[in-house]
C-alpha cells in the first residue's frame, strides 16, 4: 500500500485495527464494482433489445433516470459506459468485442469502475484509429493500479508522444478561451464561472498561492481559514492590488446622506454602481478608503460637499504595522478569533483615533 510523505509509526499501524479495516474496504470496493460491471453489462442488453421504447420511454437514458431514480447525468453516463464495455453477438452468433476490451476485463475483474472508463473513453476520442488498440491497452492496464486522474495524465503523454504538433489548424476562427459570467446576489455580493487560457491560469495559481499562504495569528495559533477561503481572500487581494498598483487608498467611498439620516444616524450605503453595502463592509472599506461626504436635504438637493480625505496616510499605516506586528485591537493579536469572517475583518484594522 502507497503512502504519503507523512511519517507514521509502522509498529503502532500494524497492532491497531487498521490493516483489517482498510483490507475490508478493498473487499467492499472490489465487490461494488463487480457490481457495476453487472449493471453495465445489463444497461447495455436493454439498449440492445430495445427495451426502452417497449416500455413507453423515448430512450434507455430517460428509462434509466425514471427506474433507478438516478440524476440525468448519471443516466448518460451510465448508457455511455456500458456501451464502451459491452459486447455484442451478431444474428450469424459471431461475438464483437467491447470497444474497450482491456478495459471491460478490468472492471470484470472488479480493478477500476466508471470514472476509470470515463478517463480511458476520453483520451481514445483524440487517438488516430492506427493507435487506438494500443492506447487501449496501455491505459487498461495502467487504470488497474491507479486513479482515474492519472489515468488521464498518462493519457496526454500519450497523446503527446502520438502528435507532438497537435491538430493542424483549420480555417475556423480559434474558440476564445477566456470567458467570465458575473452576477449580484442578493447581498450585494459578486458570484462568477469563467474559464482563462493557460498562460494566465498558470499566472492566478501562482498568485492565488502567494497571496493565499496561511498566515498565524499568533506563534501558537494557525489559520483557521480553509484553502477555499484563502484563495477567495487571495482573489480579493489581486483585484485590489490591480485596481491600485501604487499602494494607498484601497478604493473612493462618496458617502451621500440625507440631512433626516445625518441627524439620526441611521441609513444605507451603496456603491458608484448601486450595489447596497451593509454597515460592515462600509466600515471595513472605510479602513483603507479615500472619504468624501456629500450631504443633502430631503429634496436630494446637496447641501455640503467635502473634500477628499484620507483616515489614515500610507506612511502612517506601514509605521503602525511595523510597530504593532499586525491588528493593534485589544485582544486581536493574543487570542484565537471565532470566526473566519473576523480574520478578514481584521486585515485592515488601522483607523485614527
Amino acid at each position: 500500500m502507497s503512502r504519503g510523505r507523512k511519517p507514521f509509526d509502522e509498529s503502532q499501524y500494524e497492532a491497531s485495527a487498521g490493516p483489517e479495516l482498510i483490507a475490508t474496504l478493498k473487499d467492499i470496493s472490489r465487490q461494488i464494482r463487480l457490481l457495476e460491471a453487472q449493471r453495465l453489462d445489463t444497461v447495455a442488453e436493454l439498449e440492445r433489445q430495445g427495451i426502452a421504447a417497449l416500455a413507453g420511454y423515448p430512450s434507455t437514458r430517460t428509462l434509466l433516470i425514471e427506474v433507478l431514480r438516478v440524476a440525468p447525468r448519471l443516466g448518460s453516463k451510465l448508457v455511455t459506459r456500458s456501451a464502451a464495455v459491452a459486447e455484442t453477438l451478431t444474428p450469424t452468433g459471431h461475438l464483437t468485442p467491447a470497444p474497450l476490451p482491456t478495459v471491460r476485463t478490468a472492471l470484470h475483474e472488479g480493478l477500476l469502475d466508471g470514472e476509470h472508463i470515463d478517463a480511458v473513453a476520453d483520451t481514445l476520442k483524440d487517438v488516430p484509429d492506427a493507435a487506438r488498440e494500443l492506447v487501449e491497452t496501455t491505459l487498461g492496464e495502467t487504470a488497474k493500479s491507479v486513479n482515474p486522474g492519472v489515468v488521464r495524465k498518462h493519457g496526454a503523454i500519450l497523446l503527446q508522444r502520438l502528435d507532438p504538433d497537435g491538430k493542424e489548424p483549420g480555417e475556423e476562427a480559434p474558440q476564445p478561451m477566456n470567458s467570465l459570467t458575473c452576477r449580484r446576489t442578493r447581498d450585494g455580493s459578486l458570484k462568477f464561472v469563467g474559464q482563462v487560457d493557460p498562460e494566465t491560469g498558470d499566472l492566478l495559481e501562482q498568485l492565488l498561492f502567494k497571496f493565499g499562504k496561511p498566515r498565524k495569528l499568533s506563534l501558537d495559533l494557525p489559520d483557521p481559514r480553509s484553502v477555499r477561503e484563502r484563495h477567495g481572500d487571495a482573489f480579493s487581494e489581486i483585484v485590489h492590488r490591480s485596481a491600485n498598483p501604487k499602494g494607498g487608498a484601497r478604493a473612493r467611498l462618496t458617502v451621500t446622506l440625507d440631512l433626516n439620516m445625518l441627524v439620526d444616524g441611521i441609513g444605507t450605503a451603496t456603491l458608484s454602481s448601486g450595489c447596497p453595502l451593509s454597515p460592515k463592509a462600509v466600515r471595513r472599506l472605510a479602513c483603507d478608503a479615500d472619504l468624501l461626504p456629500v450631504v443633502l436635504n430631503g429634496k436630494s438637493v446637496p447641501l455640503d460637499a467635502g473634500q477628499s480625505r484620507r483616515l489614515v496616510k500610507t506612511t502612517q499605516k506601514a509605521a503602525l504595522i511595523a510597530r504593532d506586528k499586525g491588528c493593534a485591537y485589544p485582544g486581536v493579536r493574543h487570542e484565537a478569533l471565532s470566526t473566519n469572517s473576523e480574520v478578514r475583518d481584521h486585515r485592515h484594522c488601522y483607523v485614527a483615533s
